[in-house]
């Protein structure tokens, strides 16, 4: 018996109507979210190193800790970010349930971002759930409206780079050293 892979059909390749197109269909998803999926890492792993520098000498425990606390926050942003992409398109969840497992996820890394905060002797450990907070509601809203101009006009293939890279160069600029 002869079987053929099935593949999602993208609007990038020739026979996309084909039911088994044989190209991965990420790019949508990727261009709808990489502004965010690329500046929030920045933000997150530059606040924290921030607000370690401005909290002063900690205990020898603490110091320890802060060597390893902005790049842990950072593997929370990739691991929330991996288990939306999860539940919304491996069917894990029924689809009215999305927004409850997404929210669980969000709250869960908002509390694993303030946990490594607070274990790293961080002065204000809320400021770095504040900033995760906003790449969240950024990640969303530049899903949807990626999604609706990809859809509509297709453009937001050649918006999304763009803003990717202004956003990572003016997060370096703000939280390099």
């Amino acid at each position: 018996m002869k079987t053929t892979a099935y593949r999602l059909p993208d609007p990038f390749s020739p026979g996309a109507a084909d039911a088994t197109a044989a190209t991965p269909t990420c790019c949508c998803c990727c261009c709808c979210c990489l502004a965010t999926a690329v500046t929030t890492p920045i933000v997150l792993h530059g606040g924290l190193r921030r607000d370690l520098a401005a909290a002063g000498p900690g205990t020898p425990q603490q110091e320890r800790n802060r060597v390893s606390a902005p790049a842990l926050t950072v593997v929370v942003w990739f691991l929330l970010m991996s288990a939306i992409v999860v539940t919304v398109f491996a069917g894990g969840f029924a689809a009215d349930l999305w927004p409850v497992a997404i929210g669980g996820f969000a709250l869960a890394a908002l509390g694993g971002v303030y946990a490594i905060g607070r274990w790293a002797g961080a002065a204000n450990p809320a400021a770095n759930a504040g900033r995760l907070a906003l790449g969240i509601v950024a990640f969303g809203l530049e899903f949807f409206a990626g999604i609706y101009l990809v859809l509509l006009y297709g453009s937001y293939v050649v918006i999304g780079p763009v803003a990717a890279l202004i956003g990572a160069v003016i997060a370096v600029r703000a939280y390099r050293r």
